[in-house]
């Protein structure tokens, strides 16, 4: 039996924006990171970004002559090359697929199981290229996050020029909370210092940089913990525009060549790091 594409019991043209709604709010480092999604909107595989570097002391002028030291300028560019292809297919029996049609909570439940894996993926791709290639390291893989880290990761991304109004903690939330241990973090949240006290159960910044918690941050080793201060520009990201579903990702039925269907969502993107300077890794144990 030829498949048939027309087929559909779910409407994609509708049921998609709920998906992409929901496949946002599940995600974290992307609303940290620098987005290209824009340059790929009309198609497009590879975005090149150039990276212009900072000068260094600026040279003499004769004063007799007016004579100037040329630079060479030999900046680099960053290829950002969307390679990536991820999908969830889930089969259903045209019998089920039926069942499942005439049901909006179970298939808003199969559309948030969908779009919940696939931010997953989106955002540990994200912060595993900043895990495997941020080259700034605090602490070890054997003892919990201090607050001594966290001073030293602050003093160790200010030696290196990185702006602090645009920096972002993003930490594991067990490291946060063995965070918490740390007299100087709980006293600020017991008596109102770091933007929430304790009786909300999390801070909105540390040390005036906003924060925030990821599930999807990996491990460093075996078992260690990694967390993150970071600029925004330290990772690139695109996300392409499959079948015009704006940047985001794509829900559809379609019929299979037996007596069943498959319910489809997928997405393309890139990722790649930008400034391997302009972020700093903090271990933890926990």
């Amino acid at each position: 039996m030829a498949a048939n594409p027309t087929y559909r019991v779910f409407r994609p043209e509708i049921y998609s924006d709920y998906v992409k709604m929901e496949f946002e709010k599940r995600l974290v480092a992307k609303q940290v990171f620098e987005d290209f999604s824009d340059d790929v909107t009309g198609g497009g595989e590879s975005i090149y970004i150039p990276h212009i570097d900072n000068l260094a002391a600026a040279s003499s002028v004769t004063t007799t002559t007016g004579a100037l030291t040329d630079r060479y300028v030999s900046d680099t560019r960053t290829v950002l090359t969307l390679n990536n292809w991820k999908a969830y297919s889930l089969r259903f029996t045209d019998f089920l697929a039926a069942q499942v049609g005439k049901q909006y909570n179970l298939q808003k439940g199969y559309g948030q199981k969908i779009a919940y894996g696939l931010a997953a993926t989106f955002d540990s791709a994200l912060l595993t290229e900043a895990r495997d290639n941020i080259q700034l390291n605090i602490n070890d893989s054997t003892t919990a996050i201090t607050s001594t880290d966290c001073r030293n990761a602050m003093a160790l991304a200010e030696s290196y020029s990185i702006p602090k109004e645009d920096m972002v903690w993003i930490f594991n939330p067990s490291s946060y909370y063995a965070l918490l241990r740390s007299t100087p973090i709980y006293d600020a949240s017991v008596f109102g210092g770091g933007n929430a006290p304790m009786a909300t159960g999390t801070h909105s910044a540390l040390f005036g940089v906003p924060l925030v918690k990821s599930a999807n941050t990996p491990t460093w080793g075996a078992s260690a913990k990694t967390n993150f201060l970071v600029h925004r520009r330290t990772i690139s990201y695109a996300i392409a525009n499959i079948n015009g579903m704006n940047s985001g990702p794509r829900l559809q039925m379609i019929k299979g060549d037996g007596l069943y269907s498959r319910l489809v969502g997928d997405l393309a993107y890139g990722v790649k790091i930008l400034d391997a300077y302009a972020g700093v890794k903090i271990k933890s144990s926990e």
